[in-house]
């Protein structure tokens, strides 16, 4: 996976309209408005904060093999990772398409699409992965402003993927899309697909927003809150463009929590500017009954490119204690083992709020070669408290992770926003 991820890097050009959202946090420019320039130093950044990949393109192809015996690699779930697009899936007006449009040779299937009001998702199928660019979306025939990420499913033999578009303006409640490929891989051709379709009835309300906050001397204000059934959607608003908040020593971060300090999954983030400023659009999963109030907290991370990487053998006695340099201690409280996987439980011991994927923290667990064994990355499931699962038939394992500096924290960079 990391090989993927650093050719998708190397192949990044200017403008910030082909970038991977998912490796970016999401920061595209809209088509018809000015195109941002951007520096690798930057993309490094970011890379080096989200590399264990929030919510975004997930590795294409885990085919490597060990002693005969496959890496299981991380497989994206909808049911395990997406619980509003689970909802979603079930509603009666998602779409059923099940339509295969064959070029140049190309077999290629759009399964299922559906829409709640604030992403589009479609389900296809094709015989192996292929880079699938430019993705054209038309909206009633009107090309629209779109990011999207891409994520692996349980292709049973094929490659089966889940494309998550979220246009940059507001799209009406029914119309007529049509999706549109002109090239996989170095293939041309012509894949075109057309439906109606029209938003699932997920509830949706608009909260009071309007809350502002500081962070390093940049206003931000929360320009709409939206939540329902299927999804939690939260756009901001700064008075910089984006030089202010990514430049090749710092990146800006957001991290959610609920009253309770538990940190809430970022499915995907989008961005888009112009000399007015920057709106950020956060996806969040729908939030339990019990949650009263979510805040955002913003700050930024510093290059960490140059951190010192630390390597230890998965431990025999728990508990076991890493030190993370300035930034606090990472302690190895369990270790539940079932079948060929492992799931680890890690307490922080940290002032850093770090996000549902312990941005700007690192954990991967790899083998004597490498290679991540992780099948399902790391992942908040109480305040200061991540789980991950990796596989544990093939051989030696060992904990990489990193020592950070100490980040501030800024209490006038914290927002709440009341769930009513």
């Amino acid at each position: 996976m990391e090989n993927n991820i650093k050719k998708s890097l190397d192949s990044i050009d200017v403008p910030l309209d082909k970038l991977d959202d998912a490796i970016l946090k999401g920061i595209h420019s809209q088509q018809k408005k000015r195109k941002f320039p951007i520096k690798k130093g930057m993309l490094m950044i970011l890379a080096s904060g989200v590399l264990i990949l929030c919510s975004g393109f997930i590795s294409p192809k885990v085919a490597t093999v060990l002693a005969n015996v496959p890496l299981i690699g991380f497989m994206y779930s909808i049911e395990e990772h997406d619980a509003g697009l689970y909802d979603a899936l079930s509603d009666d007006n998602k779409v059923v398409l099940n339509e295969t449009v064959t070029s140049s040779g190309i077999p290629f299937t759009i399964e299922e699409v559906v829409y709640d009001g604030a992403r589009l998702n479609i389900i296809f199928t094709m015989p192996e992965y292929g880079d699938v660019y430019p993705l054209t979306i038309l909206v009633d025939g009107e090309r629209i402003n779109n990011s999207e990420s891409l994520r692996e499913l349980d292709g049973d033999g094929v490659f089966r993927g889940l494309w998550e578009i979220q246009a940059t303006e507001p799209l009406p409640e029914a119309f007529d899309l049509t999706i549109k490929i002109h090239q996989i891989d170095h293939t041309k051709g012509d894949w075109q697909f057309t439906t109606p379709i029209q938003k699932v009835n997920n509830e949706s309300k608009e909260l009071a927003a309007g809350q502002k906050g500081i962070v390093d001397d940049i206003e931000f204000t929360m320009e709409s809150v939206v939540t329902s059934t299927t999804m939690t959607m939260v756009e901001v608003r700064f008075n910089e463009d984006y030089n202010k908040l990514f430049s090749e020593n710092r990146a800006i971060h957001p991290t959610f929590v609920d009253q309770n300090n538990n940190p809430l999954a970022v499915l995907n983030a989008s961005g888009s500017g112009d000399e007015n400023g920057l709106v950020y659009k956060y996806l969040l999963n729908p939030l339990a009954d019990d949650v009263t109030n979510i805040q955002l907290i913003y700050y930024f991370i510093p290059n960490l490119n140059n951190q010192i990487e630390m390597k230890e053998p998965i431990p025999k006695h728990l508990p076991q204690r890493i030190s993370l340099g300035e930034a606090g201690y990472l302690i190895i409280s369990n270790i539940a083992n079932d079948g060929i996987e492992s799931t680890m439980t890690l307490t922080v011991e940290s002032d850093i709020p770090f996000d549902h994927n312990f941005t700007p923290g690192f954990v991967d667990i790899r083998n004597t070669e490498g290679e991540s064994l992780v099948t399902d990355y790391i992942h908040a499931v109480a305040p200061n408290e991540y789980k991950l699962t990796y596989q544990n038939n093939v051989g030696k394992a060992y904990i990489h992770t990193r020592q950070l500096p100490q980040i501030q924290v800024e209490e006038t960079a914290k927002v709440m926003i009341p769930i009513q």
